[in-house]
């Protein structure tokens, strides 16, 4: 097949960034492989971004939004600066909870939010001042061509 590698080949450049990266990872093997979307934290060195991929194998069974929103807790404790014990050990942490029932999402739901909300803006039209039409003024438009009709 050939080209570029995967985006889960490359590594991620270290970044200070607040935001997220879109990345590709496969689940299954062989022709069983499924591609699928999930969103790492942009903030992770290419050793934290290779050791949480490490994590996430661990709960491969689990369902892509459950996977999802353990990272986005992490991202959300990274852009909150609340990590004391190192990314990778807390990133653990959340994948033990989870594997226990009892990861309950906190800051990753306004990184979800966030996510979400920047996808309605890519998908949103662009303003376009010659077709937007201020509401109250179509009435007005109406009456004054009601007007000049004999």
């Amino acid at each position: 097949m050939g080209g570029l590698p995967y985006p889960i080949d490359t590594p991620v450049p270290n970044t200070t960034c607040n935001s997220s990266c879109n990345t590709t990872t496969t689940t299954g093997s062989g022709d069983e492989a499924e591609h699928v979307e999930l969103v790492f934290p942009k903030q992770l060195n290419e050793h934290e971004y290779n050791s949480v991929h490490a994590l996430i194998k661990k709960i491969a069974n689990f369902p892509l939004e459950k996977k999802q929103e353990i990272l986005d807790e992490l991202a959300g404790a990274i852009a909150a600066n609340s990590i004391n014990i190192g990314r990778i050990p807390f990133f653990k942490g959340l994948v033990d909870a989870a594997i226990k029932n009892s990861f309950v999402p906190n800051r990753g739901i306004k990184v979800l939010e966030s996510r979400i909300s920047l996808e309605k803006r890519k998908n949103e039209k662009p303003y376009d001042a010659d077709s937007y039409v201020y509401p109250n003024r179509v009435e007005k438009i109406k009456e004054a061509r009601n007007c000049l009709l004999p």
